[in-house]
């Protein structure tokens, strides 16, 4: 949450449409699925998050229910039940108009591209950008820190300084809440 909300107080236009990466190897030679994690939810949250007249309780309440969501779509995921390996398979056997519509455009330009790739021999995990207007986001999960490599294109609105200033600006408001 704090990487969309992030994401937003740099590029106030509309949510971020979000990739993170999760591992189905509970099946047969697992592979991977997407956690699309940009949710009513989450958007409700950074909307929040951003009013100046919201209240401490309404800010925590809207940041649980989107961690919830995104907790249940990342089970349902790793459950072999996101749409995304079928929405890939649907785009390899025939041209459904649907491929071809706006918003599938639109939902499918991720502008956060997020992995987590928690192991006690790494220190330090990338992962790309997909877009001109995203960041690539790798993350590990220890004890005691959670390093962030933060990956973006040249040239463009997108700057790694400051999307670094804007996750620890918005784990700090939720440290606040809490």
């Amino acid at each position: 949450m704090s990487y969309q909300l992030a994401y937003s107080n740099l590029h106030p236009l509309s949510p971020p449409v979000t990739y993170e990466s999760c591992a189905t190897r509970n099946f047969f030679r697992g592979r991977t699925e997407t956690i699309r994690s940009l949710s009513g939810d989450s958007a409700k949250f950074i909307q929040t998050m951003r009013d100046q007249g919201s209240s401490k309780e309404a800010k925590r309440g809207a940041f649980l229910a989107a961690c919830g969501r995104h907790i249940s779509l990342a089970k349902d995921a790793k459950g072999g039940m996101g749409v995304d390996r079928i929405l890939l398979a649907m785009r390899k056997v025939g041209g459904h108009p649907f491929f071809e519509c706006e918003t599938f455009g639109k939902t499918s330009t991720y502008v956060l591209s997020t992995s987590n790739v928690t192991s006690p021999y790494l220190d330090r995990f990338g992962f790309g950008a997909v877009t001109g207007e995203g960041y690539g986001l790798g993350y590990l999960v220890h004890e005691d820190n959670v390093p962030i490599n933060i990956t973006c294109f040249r040239g463009g609105e997108t700057n790694t300084r400051a999307m670094k200033r804007g996750i620890k600006g918005g784990l700090m408001e939720l440290k606040d809440l809490f």
